[in-house]
């Protein structure tokens, strides 16, 4: 069973295309995204209640068995109201994913300000990452344990993830200067960071957070630097 689970989540954190499940809902993911622009934005307060019911219901159960009821009676108001601003349970959720990508991201942009060597942004990124998924355990759960990959590909919001794209601004920045190995694929650096992160998240959950996760950072920073350097620039340097 143990086997069978990290398998499955090795296939999701490397972004392996899987077969859709019966549970798949395509009636979002397949709209063109002129017809997103038009749904109308959630109030302040919609939102926040909305947010608190889709980190409740979604970190607790896997994302086929979590549904819109559950979710209304969280945040106390009537199907017509959460999908006036969401048409189903798959563009609630990665809606919500974004958002808090975005979030996180902005908390990277605060935390490199100042910092000029890629190898010392490298090193605050993954920080940052580990610090927010500390201090929101349940978001962290929602995005790396029960969301099925195969879901989260066939939704637009998968390819327009402010967390890689500020990844990628370093990684390119960091070529540029000759510090990162130009050889590696950008994309390949991108899939490292991010699956010893958000390992780094699982394995602290699965043995029971009897350490702070922000206590993984150097070995997590090690396997990256280790693996993305420019080894003609950076020989020795950890």
């Amino acid at each position: 069973m143990m086997l069978l689970y990290l398998k499955n989540r090795f296939h999701h954190l490397m972004g392996f295309s899987l077969e859709k499940p019966v549970w798949y809902d395509a009636t979002m993911n397949d709209l063109d995204i002129s017809v997103i622009d038009i749904i109308p934005r959630a109030s302040d307060e919609i939102h926040k209640r909305l947010e608190l019911a889709v980190i409740e219901v979604f970190s607790e159960v896997d994302f086929d068995q979590a549904n819109m009821r559950e979710i209304a009676r969280k945040a106390g108001m009537s199907f017509s109201t959460i999908y006036k601003y969401y048409k189903n349970k798959n563009h609630l959720l990665f809606g919500f994913v974004q958002f808090w990508f975005t979030v996180l991201q902005d908390r990277i942009r605060d935390h490199l300000q100042g910092i000029e060597d890629t190898r010392e942004k490298l090193r605050k990124l993954i920080w940052v990452q580990l610090d927010y998924f500390e201090r929101n355990e349940a978001i962290g759960r929602i995005i790396w344990i029960r969301t099925p990959i195969s879901a989260w590909m066939a939704d637009k919001a998968y390819e327009d993830n402010p967390l890689l794209e500020i990844i990628l601004e370093i990684l390119r920045e960091g070529q540029a200067r000759g510090t990162i190995d130009s050889d590696i694929r950008t994309a390949l650096c991108v899939n490292l960071l991010v699956s010893t992160t958000s390992w780094a998240f699982i394995d602290w959950v699965y043995k029971g957070k009897g350490r702070r996760l922000t206590e993984e950072l150097e070995p997590v920073f090690a396997v990256v630097w280790r693996a993305v350097g420019n080894p003609e620039t950076t020989q020795g340097i950890i």
